[in-house]
């Protein structure tokens, strides 16, 4: 039997709190979120960044292209994930194609809106992405 600490159910319920705030904030600031099939791409590699995804529901493969035109995967990105995020902030094209590989419920946000979010409510970003950090994702 394991025994889970009250410290350690605290720490689930305060994440689960910051993940249902942040997901309000989202949906706040998006227009509107988007189901995405199987197999949907998401963006494409080489393309220009706008904006960043969130995905709330779902999972999204990352992949780039070879040197010989080979698929390679480079993440794989589950529920709460951001998306996109790094090409915006360096002013670069998309480095990967984002593909859908169960259906997911994604937001566009713009590039204004992320920043806006990332300004106003950093403490709660870090927060939860030092949890997610250390999840492991099966591939």
């Amino acid at each position: 039997m394991i025994n889970i600490s009250s410290d350690s159910r605290n720490a689930k319920s305060g994440f689960l709190a910051d993940i249902a705030r942040l997901c309000r904030i989202i949906e706040n600031n998006s227009k509107a979120s988007v189901t995405y099939r199987k197999g949907q791409e998401v963006f494409h590699e080489g393309t220009r960044p706008m904006g960043v995804y969130f995905i709330k529901r779902g999972k999204v493969k990352t992949t780039s292209a070879g040197p010989f035109g080979e698929e390679k995967i480079v993440g794989i990105l589950n529920a709460f994930s951001f998306v996109g995020y790094q090409e915006l902030m360096e002013g670069e094209t998309y480095q990967c194609t984002a593909t859908v590989i169960e259906q997911a419920e994604i937001y566009y946000i713009s590039r204004e809106k992320f920043l806006e979010l990332v300004e106003n409510e950093s403490e709660l970003l870090n927060r939860i992405m030092n949890v997610l950090r250390y999840e492991p994702v099966a591939v």
